[in-house]
C-alpha cells in the first residue's frame, strides 16, 4: 500500500509519500510516488496501488509522457488529465504479449473477487467443497445484475459482448487453461464471462487498478487544482477508469483542503478528531440499540433517531475539528504545508509499524511544493545516485531530445 497526502491552499499544493513498495509479501523501501508532469510548468503527478500498467512501470510512462509534452502549457489541471489519458491510448506504447497477460490477470483478479464475495455472503461457502462452484455461480449472477445496473464506464457504454469475446479471446483461453480453485464447468464459462462484461462496462473499479492523482496549475488557473482517476485495464482502444470529483481551491469552492490516498485513516483521524473505523462502530452499535428498543416500543422509528445522532457527531466533528483546521491551512505559509503533508505520512508510517499488520507505509519520505510562481520545487527527496557523481544529470535535464530524470 501507499500513504500520499495533498495539502491545498490558494499559496501552494504541497504533497508528500512515503516509499514503501509491495511486490507480493515482500516489501521494499525504494519506490518513487510523486513526479513532475511537466519540466516546465506547474503541474505533477502522483501513483499508487499498481506500480505498473500493461508492463510497464508508471516512472517510465511518465517519463515518455513527459518528453512528448515538452514545453507545451494547457489552460487547466484538467485539460492535462485529458491529456495524459489520451496518452494511454497509444496502441504503440504496448507489447501485444502484456495486454494479453494483463487482462489475464483481470480475469483472474476478478474470479478471486467473486469467491471473496461468496465468503462474505454465503455462511457456508467453502472454495475447496465440491458444491463450491454452484454456490459461486449464485453470487456471479447476482453481481452481473448489479453491474447491469450501476452506472456505465465512460468508454465501454457501447461495448458489444462479442466483440469482446473476440478482442479478449487469447487472454480468455489462457484463464480457462489455468488452474482455478474452485475449478469452472466448462457450460459455465459463458456465464462467468458475461458478469465480467457487465463489470467492465460498469463504472465500479476494486482492487486491481492503478491510482493517479494530477495536481497544480494550468495556465489559466490562479489557483490549484487536484483531479484524481482511478485506471483499471485496456482492451483495444478502450481505456477502463473511473474519474473522481475534481477538487478546486477559491472560486466560489473551498479555499484548503487535506487530500489524502491509499492509507486514509490518519488522516481522517486528524482531520475529524476520531479515527473512522471508531466512528463507524459508534453509529452501528446506535443504531442496533435502538432497533433493539423498537421491539419493545413499537412507535420508535431507528432510522430517524439514528441519523439524528450522525447529524449531531457530524455537526460537532465539523465545528471543533475540521472547520478549526480548514481555516488555519488556509493561512498556512508553504513551508508549514510541506512540514504538515510530511507528518501525515510519518504518523501513517509510524501507526503500520507498532501496528501487528504488514508494515506497508515507510522508507524516506519525499516531499514537494507547487506554487503558481516557484513552479514544482522538491522540499526533500530520495535519490538512488548521488548528484555530485553525476553533474550530467543535471546539465542534460532540460535537453530536450531525452529525458534523463
Amino acid at each position: 500500500m501507499t500513504a500520499i497526502v495533498s495539502i491545498l491552499n490558494k499559496r501552494a499544493v504541497a504533497i508528500a509519500a512515503d516509499s514503501a513498495v509491495t511486490f507480493g509479501h515482500k516489501v521494499v523501501n525504494s519506490g518513487n510516488k510523486i513526479f513532475t508532469l511537466s519540466k516546465y510548468h506547474p503541474i505533477a503527478i502522483m501513483t499508487y496501488n499498481n506500480a505498473s500498467y500493461m508492463g510497464i512501470p508508471w516512472d517510465t510512462l511518465i517519463k515518455v509522457y513527459r518528453q512528448r509534452l515538452g514545453d507545451k502549457e494547457l489552460d487547466t489541471v484538467e485539460e492535462y488529465v485529458e491529456n495524459f489519458l489520451d496518452y494511454l491510448h497509444d496502441p504503440s506504447l504496448y507489447l501485444q504479449s502484456e495486454c494479453i497477460e494483463s487482462l489475464t490477470s483481470h480475469l483472474f483478479a476478478f474470479y478471486r473477487l467473486l469467491i471473496n464475495l461468496s465468503k462474505q455472503e454465503i455462511k457456508d461457502f467453502d472454495e475447496n467443497a465440491a458444491d463450491a462452484y454452484n454456490k459461486l455461480k449464485v453470487t456471479s449472477e447476482k453481481y452481473r445484475d448489479i453491474y447491469n445496473k450501476a452506472r456505465k464506464n465512460i468508454e465501454f457504454a457501447d461495448y458489444k459482448y462479442d466483440d469482446f469475446l473476440v478482442e479478449a479471446k487469447q487472454s480468455i483461453v489462457k484463464f480457462w487453461k489455468s488452474k482455478k480453485n474452485p475449478e469452472m464447468p466448462e457450460s459455465e464459462l459463458d456465464g462467468f464471462l458475461k458478469t465480467f462484461y457487465e463489470y467492465l462496462l460498469s463504472d465500479l473499479i476494486y482492487n486491481d487498478y492503478t491510482g493517479i492523482a494530477i495536481t497544480g496549475y494550468g495556465a489559466k488557473e490562479l489557483f490549484p487544482s487536484l483531479v484524481q482517476v482511478l485506471i483499471s485495464t485496456k482492451i483495444n482502444q478502450r481505456l477502463r477508469y473511473y474519474m473522481i470529483q475534481p477538487y478546486h481551491i477559491g472560486n466560489g469552492e473551498s479555499d484548503a483542503r487535506i487530500i489524502p490516498f491509499a492509507q486514509i485513516n490518519i488522516e481522517q483521524t486528524i482531520v475529524r478528531g476520531i479515527h473512522p473505523d471508531i466512528r463507524a462502530l459508534i453509529l452501528s452499535s446506535f443504531k442496533k440499540i435502538m432497533e433493539d428498543l423498537a421491539k419493545s416500543v413499537p412507535a420508535l422509528t431507528p432510522d430517524v433517531y439514528t441519523n439524528m445522532f450522525e447529524d449531531e457527531i457530524t455537526n460537532y466533528i465539523q465545528e471543533h475539528h475540521t472547520g478549526p483546521l480548514m481555516d488555519t491551512i488556509i493561512h498556512l505559509d508553504k513551508e508549514d504545508m510541506a512540514d504538515m503533508a510530511e507528518s501525515i505520512v510519518y504518523l501513517t508510517s509510524l501507526m503500520k509499524k507498532i501496528s501487528p499488520e504488514e508494515e506497508t507505509v515507510g522508507g524516506p519520505v519525499d516531499v514537494a511544493v507547487i506554487s503558481k510562481g516557484d513552479g514544482f520545487v522538491w522540499m526533500k527527496r530520495k535519490h538512488y545516485f548521488s548528484p555530485d557523481l553525476n553533474p550530467h544529470f543535471v546539465s542534460n535535464y532540460f535537453y530536450k531530445h531525452g529525458d534523463n530524470e
